[in-house]
This record gives structure tokens, sequence and C-alpha cells, in this order.
């Protein structure tokens, strides 16, 4: 299992690794952001194996990374910034109108009743 890494056409190759809020915590799973109060990575990892040996949930120490990078990969993709963004608005976008369908049909239901 190893980091996954990115590039900008303006960047060196970073991980794609961020920082979220507890408010964008909150957006994925209200209880996340109360496990954890001051905030949280998020880590994209890549796995080249048989996925039926993934019995379980992934549990690694951070220790068990290294900084260095040696790409292995046969693929490189290069992604623009704004492609960047536009991901992460769309996947808001998306969380956010889950949350709201969610909330209008939960007041519906209570009406009916």
């Amino acid at each position: 299992m190893n980091l996954a890494y990115y590039q900008t056409s303006q960047t060196v190759w970073r991980p794609v690794q961020f920082l979220l809020s507890t408010g964008e915590l909150s957006k994925v799973d209200l209880r996340l952001s109360e496990l954890l109060p001051d905030g949280g990575w998020l880590t994209v990892l890549t796995y080249q194996g048989d996925l039926g040996s993934l019995k379980t949930d992934v549990m690694i120490a951070a220790e068990d990374f290294s900084s260095s990078w040696n790409p292995t990969t046969k693929y490189i993709v290069i992604l623009p910034i704004e492609m960047l963004v536009l991901f992460f608005v769309l996947g808001a976008a998306s969380a956010l109108a889950g949350v709201g369908i969610t909330w209008g049909l939960v007041t519906r239901a209570s009406r009916k009743k």
C-alpha cells in the first residue's frame, strides 16, 4: 500500500492528503466532527493486489510511510489545479444536495403523521 500522489502543471508531486476542518468533516458525517474535534486528515492510498483479501478495515500507522517517493506507476495523470478545485466543489455540492433531500424527505414524512 502506498500514498497516492498528484501533480498539477505548476507543482511538484504531492501526496493526496488534506487537512479537513470539523465543518468539512460534519458534511461527511456529523459523528466524524464529534470524533475528531480538531479536524482530521484525508489521505488517499493506492493498493495493488487481490481485493478478495481485503476483509477488514485498513489500519495503518504513520510510521509505515516513508517521505521519499519512488514512482512505480505505469500511468501518470497531470490535472490542472482548476480541475482539482472543480472535483472538490462537485463533491461538496453532492453532499449538500444529499443533506437537503434527506431533510426534505424527513420533514415531508413528519407532516403526514
